[in-house]
Formats: structure tokens, sequence, C-alpha cells
């Protein structure tokens, strides 16, 4: 009665009694039987929170046909600062379509998806995915293992889009942000209507209507960007990992090879990811030298698309372009 008081005093939302590991959950058993059912396994044994991201929940899972990584997304079931729970079945979903795509282009270079589904008895928006387990080393900061990430990433950029437009098939989550595709025919206008302009509709949405901002971005989408991308030459519809920084990718221990995870998938210029890369990474710049290598060959450009600055496109002072 005493422990039933107090969980009741500490759970004002009447939340089933998951137990936490430090800002982790346990395993819900909920998610046991939904395994079984599919036919991932016939048994589910010992599992474990796993560190990692700010916004899941994930774990190792140890099933009669081997280990399992399971994702969960919920409002109510995660304590993170940052969740998005309404959004996760999209998530998921769409988390799942982008290693499909990119494992069908570098077999074994990301996780084998398995399921994506809702959250068992929950009509929330929670969800959750499952791939198979990848174990992971501690990640070599040699130059051979980042010239080995650099040769397959440089493999996806060889793969243009099945429809030979820019976008995907249905959006994808950039962390707890939408990204907005569907499909277009130039770059220019993904770049514009896709991404600056869907942005600042979703901050609209967020913290209502800035005039200031709107009219900026009139001016940066009707100055800056045919200046600045609609100039660009050579520029195809190639897969991207589309959130590729260091926190994304590791050293399979099992196979002593790259890995990459967490994607946002779809077919934009090479640009796009080489920029997350350049930002985000602390990968040493010899292993990008050698993608920039690489790039140069497979699309016989002079200065590598995506990798060199203002490939393509003729400089122009600043205040030339009247913006």
């Amino acid at each position: 009665m005493v422990t039933s008081n107090l969980f009741n005093l500490l759970n004002p939302f009447k939340l089933a009694p998951y137990v936490f590991f430090g800002n982790k959950m346990l395993f819900p058993t909920e998610i046991a039987p939904a395994l079984v059912e599919n036919d991932l396994c016939k048994s589910v044994g010992k599992t474990r929170p796993l560190g990692g991201g700010s916004i899941n929940n994930s774990y190792s899972v140890e099933t009669d046909r081997g280990m399992l990584f399971v994702k969960l997304n919920s409002l109510a079931l995660t304590p993170h600062e940052v969740n998005m729970a309404l959004d996760s079945a999209d998530m998921f979903a769409a988390e799942n379509e982008s290693l499909l795509a990119l494992s069908a282009v570098v077999p074994n270079f990301t996780p084998k998806p398995l399921l994506h589904s809702p959250f068992p008895g929950r009509d929330d928006g929670s969800a959750f995915l499952v791939t198979e387990f990848v174990p992971l080393a501690s990640r070599s900061g040699a130059a051979a293992m980042q010239r080995e990430l650099a040769k397959r990433v440089a493999r996806l950029h060889e793969t243009e889009s099945p429809t030979g437009m820019f976008g995907f098939h249905m959006d994808t989550m950039c962390g707890s942000t939408r990204q907005e595709n569907g499909w277009t025919s130039s770059w220019e206008e993904f770049f514009r209507e896709k991404r600056l302009k869907a942005l600042v509709r979703l901050c609209v949405q967020k913290w209502g209507p800035d005039d200031e901002v709107e009219k900026l971005m009139e001016r940066i989408c009707d100055k800056v960007v045919p200046v600045l991308v609609g100039r660009l030459k050579g520029v195809r519809p190639v897969l991207l990992h589309g959130d590729l920084w260091s926190g994304n990718w590791g050293v399979n221990s099992d196979t002593g090879e790259p890995v990459i995870y967490d994607p946002s998938s779809y077919y934009p210029s090479t640009r796009s990811t080489t920029s997350t890369i350049h930002v985000s990474s602390h990968t040493s710049p010899s292993g990008w030298s050698s993608m920039s290598f690489i790039t140069i060959s497979i699309t016989g450009t002079s200065s590598g698309e995506g990798i060199a600055p203002g490939e393509g496109i003729e400089t122009v002072p600043c205040g030339s372009c009247k913006c």
C-alpha cells in the first residue's frame, strides 16, 4: 500500500508503472508480444537500455533468434525534454524506408530494418522501430577507417533518383524536425520550396507569424537562391543519408567495418550531406578529403560536386545580387 500510494503521488497522470534507470525506461513488456507476432522471434530474453540520442529510448533485446535493436518514442513513457510522439509513427516509417534505400545500394552499411509499428495499446502517437542489432566498437579515429567510410558514402552518391527528380517518396524526420519532401524537377526548386520555405512554415506553426522573418526568407528565395543554387552546373539527384554527422556512424565490432544509422534520406545534390559533415563532424580532414577525391571521379566534375565551395557557379561579390 505504501508503494502504491508513493507511485500515485509521483504519477499524477496515472501512467502504467514503468521502471526507469536513470533517464532510460526499462524495456516495456508490451513490445515483446509484438516481436513474436511479427515472427521476429519466438521468445524474448534479457533486455538492456542503451545510451545515445536525446529523442528516443533504445534497447538491446536478446531473443532465441539473436539480438535485436528496438527504438521507442512515446511522449508519455519517455522523460526526454525533446519529444514528438504524435509524429513517432511517421518518423519510424521514414527511417525504415531510408534504411531500405541505403542498404539496397551498399549492403551491410546500415542496420537491417525489421519492423515499425504503433506502440501496442496506446493511441497517443507512440511508436517503435526494430532493426538488427549492430554491436559498435569504440570508433577508430584512424584515417584508414574514415577513408573506408568515405568510400561507402561516395557509393551512395553514385545512385541517382529512381524518378530522375529531387526529393523522396515520403516526408522524413531529421531529429525532431519534419523534412518535407515530395518530388521536384530542379534542385533550386526543392531547396527553395521544400527546405527554406518549409522550415519557415514549421517555425510559424510552432511560434506564430513573424513578418520580418517571412520577408527576409522571401528575399533570400527570390534573390539569393537563384544565384547560389540556381546557377549550379551538373547537379544530379543522388541518394544521401540526410543526417550524416559524427554521432550517426560507428564501427561494427563484429566486422570491423563502418556503419551508418539514424538516416533521413532523400535525393538532393550531394552538397547537402557534405555540408552537414563539415559543420557537425569531428571526422578528420584526411577522411573527407578522400571522399572529395572519390566524388570527383564519380561525377566527373573538376572540383567535386558538393565539396568545393562555388563549384559550377560564377563568384558574385556581396551586394551584386541586390538582396
